[in-house]
């Protein structure tokens, strides 16, 4: 039997208002999962997973609308599955990038301190690595471009099959024939 959360205990347990989860409700992003007889909010800790989901791809600058495409627009759990995946190397690019960001931001100050002249080609290498970050943010700025790679990333990356199980199959070989 499910644990059952009021509004303010999920709220509270998610480190978001309830004004917020009232607004996922109207929105269609995070409906409860039962309704009390007086008609308050019910949430399980399955929503809570879902409440996660909505607030990481928010995170990524996803869009409400894109995310209840994505949360909600399938019950697929490979897809979600997937979107973990790819979320989670945005994370990463993201990271490794405001790193090199961060790296040539201190090499300048380094180099303004110590009394050296600017090498203004490092500052321009920034303003590139920035200009990347937002490159990737506009690749991934809706849900159909995120979709659209998830679904040739299951279709298509890995053969479930095998080469040559594959190929041998795509011969048609019959009983006594030899290659």
């Amino acid at each position: 039997m499910p644990t059952y959360y009021t509004s303010g205990e999920f709220a509270k347990k998610a480190h978001v208002s309830i004004r917020t989860i009232r607004y996922y409700d109207q929105k269609n992003l995070l409906k409860p999962s039962t309704h009390t007889t007086s008609g308050a909010r019910r949430y399980t800790d399955a929503d809570f997973a879902k409440l996660q989901q909505i607030l990481l791809l928010k995170y990524l600058g996803f869009s409400l609308s894109d995310v209840r495409e994505m949360t909600l627009g399938s019950g697929d759990r490979q897809l979600l599955l997937d979107s973990l995946q790819i979320q989670k190397r945005l994370v990463e690019e993201r990271l490794k990038e405001m790193q090199n960001v961060a790296t040539a931001i201190d090499s300048t100050s380094s180099t303004l301190k110590a009394g050296q002249e600017v090498d203004w080609s490092k500052m321009l290498n920034l303003i590139h690595l920035t200009s990347m970050n937002q490159s990737l943010s506009t690749q991934y700025q809706n849900a159909s471009n995120i979709s659209a790679r998830i679904r040739l990333h299951r279709d298509y990356s890995l053969n479930k099959e095998g080469w040559f199980h594959w190929l041998f199959r795509q011969l048609d070989l019959k009983p006594g024939m030899k290659i």
